[in-house]
């Protein structure tokens, strides 16, 4: 009853994800205040401010407590560490896009002027399709697919996109992904009776570090270096006036629907299997400090008891538990 009193409590204290759902770009900083909020219950919460401390440190932390605690919360903590690798990497996938799309945008503001600049936008219904920019020139629409990665990257002839690294592992067929998306911004800008402009795709990354391996004739990969210096070059006749570039950049933004979605996993039960760490760590902590405390009360007592005597072997039991005989000699020889 106190168990489940305490995780209550620490329930009742953590304010982050009140929501049942979340905007793409409000997950992130969720996400850092359930981090923040499980640092400053675990640790002190100065100290935690300072050092800077992570979920993984909270994890670290814990599992040293509960192995000198006689392993107490044996399958809250294996559930909440499995949780807390899950949640750090979804901290780390928002944190390396955020990361890239900022690049990407910097690198797009610095293109000569001319051009509207749309930003996280997404269109569709099932399901829906986030772009991450795009860039309205007057001769060409251009798609901007940005990937921060720090593996190398192998497209195959069918479009199909591999990180590679100890194996490749499949990720999407980024051909179908990007036809998408032409056909849902065409949609957007169809009512508009405007000349026919062309829609091109770029993935643009932002490691230069890394090898990109592209056998695919429909996809065109470049890095964050060559981005201004190509959409500069391409594009540039005359289709569209500024106005109606101006249609095509509010048809876009008036078909885009901002949707919320739920967390990756499962929150709830991660907080309520951190709360129950805590609090079975928490009683264990206590119980072990009471009980050895009562055991050292006990032992110095039974000590004056038995001090006159000879030699005596003692066992005394506590509780269920049993303090190890040990064997006091004295010598009466040594008296005379």
């Amino acid at each position: 009853m106190i168990i489940e009193s305490r995780v209550s409590e620490i329930l009742d204290s953590m304010e982050s994800f009140a929501k049942d759902a979340y905007g793409h770009n409000e997950v992130l900083e969720e996400l850092l205040d359930l981090q923040d909020e499980i640092v400053r219950i675990t640790f002190n919460e100065q100290h935690a401010a300072s050092a800077n401390l992570k979920i993984w440190d909270v994890v670290k932390h814990l599992e040293s407590v509960n192995k000198q605690n006689g392993y107490a919360a044996g399958r809250s903590f294996a559930r909440f560490k499995s949780g807390a690798k899950t949640m750090e990497n979804q901290i780390k996938s928002a944190i390396s896009g955020k990361r890239g799309e900022n690049m990407a945008y910097c690198s797009l503001r610095r293109m000569n002027t001319g051009c509207r600049i749309l930003r996280n936008i997404e269109l569709g219904d099932d399901p829906p399709t986030e772009i991450d920019a795009i860039v309205i020139k007057s001769g060409q629409i251009n798609i901007i697919e940005v990937k921060n990665t720090k593996k190398d990257v192998f497209i195959n002839d069918r479009s199909d996109y591999y990180s590679t690294g100890c194996y490749a592992k499949e990720n999407c067929n980024i051909g179908n992904k990007l036809n998408v998306k032409q056909r849902l911004i065409k949609e957007a800008i169809a009512d508009l009776g405007l000349p026919e402009v062309p829609i091109r795709s770029f993935v643009v990354f932002t490691n230069e570090d890394i090898e990109i391996h592209n056998k695919s004739p429909w996809v065109k990969t470049i890095f964050i270096g060559q981005l201004t210096d190509v959409l500069d070059r391409q594009g540039n006749r005359q289709i569209l006036s500024d106005a109606d570039m101006e249609r095509i950049e509010l048809a876009i933004k008036k078909a885009e629907i901002k949707r919320e979605y739920p967390a990756d996993f499962d929150v709830q039960q991660f907080k309520y299997d951190f709360a129950t760490v805590m609090a079975e760590l928490e009683s264990s902590t206590d119980y072990k400090s009471e009980e050895d405390a009562y055991k050292k009360s006990i032992w110095f007592a039974l000590r004056k008891v038995i001090r006159p005597v000879g030699a005596v072997s003692v066992g005394v039991l506590i509780g269920a538990g049993v303090v190890q005989s040990k064997k006091f000699m004295r010598s009466f020889s040594h008296k005379s």
